[in-house]
């Protein structure tokens, strides 16, 4: 069919209009190649991975994630201290606000936000582990996750 091309080494065909669209729909990546896809830019609130193809928003790039698949966002980062009143998250380069520790909600991406929380609960309350806070006793096993 022409509107579907044929995936270089797993076989199967996909739809053309999936081929450079900054996803792998091939098993082995050929929907993504430059001789497929050709020379492409990305707007300028957007960054250019390595492999020519996937433009990912400037927000993810040296945020400790391989958003490109190939490392390229991640590479030649620096460390950029915390501004007053954030904390650095422990494995990424990213900074939170320092009401953000222990809070029991994950706002770091390693959720390192909410280790080594020490969390005391009353007795008409239950502790959840991750992340540790507090919950109504009255809420445990109701069907709902709460923590």
């Amino acid at each position: 069919m022409d509107s579907e091309m044929k995936c270089s080494n797993t076989g199967p065909c996909i739809s053309k209009s999936w081929a450079c669209d900054g996803e792998n729909d091939c098993r082995d990546g050929s929907d993504e190649l430059p001789s497929i896809c050709g020379n492409k830019t990305c707007n300028s609130d957007h960054f250019m991975c390595g492999n020519g193809i996937l433009c990912i928003p400037n927000s993810w790039v040296c945020d400790s994630d391989n958003d490109c698949g190939d490392n390229s966002d991640e590479r030649n980062c620096t460390n950029t201290p915390c501004a007053s009143g954030e904390i650095s998250c422990t494995f990424t380069q990213q900074c939170v606000k320092k009401s953000a520790k222990c809070d029991g909600k994950y706002d770091c991406l390693d959720q390192s936000d909410e280790l080594y929380c020490h969390v005391t609960c009353n007795k008409d309350q239950f502790r959840c582990e991750k992340p540790p806070l507090c919950i109504p006793l009255s809420y445990k096993c109701d069907g709902v996750p709460h923590c």
